[in-house]
Parts: structure tokens; C-alpha cells; sequence
């Protein structure tokens, strides 16, 4: 599987990097947090090669199986320029989300 490749198919299937808010994986899926959950095509994901399945949500799940997440989140990460486990605080509205859960914890 041509991780890089998958991982170039499925970010303008998301949205596009502004939409991201951070990533990560477990065993066998790719987790996007997404901010506009109504820019995911998730029929389009599911019929990638190399993807078992999609869950869609606020968190996006990714399935490509075991032995193969990790890679693909490795990719992810250079397809994205972003790093895996961080939030992608570029975005104005992250910005503002963030101040918004810190106001409340206080």
C-alpha cells in the first residue's frame, strides 16, 4: 500500500488541511479530529484502496487494519505537514475554540 498516495487522496476528501483539527491512530484506524464534519465525504474515503471502512463523526475514523494505521498516520503526517497527536491551532477558529474551553475550565 502507497501510504503517501492514500493519504494525498483522502485530505481533499475531508475538507482539505483547514479542516483538521488534529490526528492520530489506534491499531488499525487513522482518527482525524474534523471541524466541519459536513466537508467529509465519507463514501468517497470508504472507496479508497487500501481503506476497510469509514465511522464518521466529529472524530473521523479512518479503517485500514492492523499493521497498517501507523503507517498511514506516518504519511498522514508528511502529506499534511502537521504532526500526529497536535492540535493544528493555524486556523482562526481553533484559535477561538481553544480560548472557549479554557474560559469554561476557569
Amino acid at each position: 500500500m502507497d501510504y503517501k498516495d492514500l493519504g494525498q487522496q483522502i485530505l481533499p476528501l475531508i475538507g482539505g488541511k483547514e479542516n483538521i483539527k488534529s490526528f492520530t491512530n489506534c491499531m488499525t484506524r487513522l482518527r482525524i479530529n474534523i471541524l466541519d464534519e459536513s466537508l467529509v465525504k465519507g463514501a468517497e474515503i470508504k472507496a479508497l484502496k487500501g481503506v476497510l471502512g469509514v465511522v464518521e463523526g466529529e472524530q473521523l475514523q479512518i479503517i485500514v487494519g492492523p499493521g497498517h494505521a501507523q503507517r498511514a498516520c506516518d504519511a498522514f503526517q508528511e502529506v499534511t505537514g502537521m504532526s500526529a497527536n497536535t492540535e493544528n491551532n493555524s486556523n482562526p477558529s481553533n484559535i477561538a475554540e481553544d480560548m472557549k474551553a479554557k474560559v469554561k475550565a476557569k
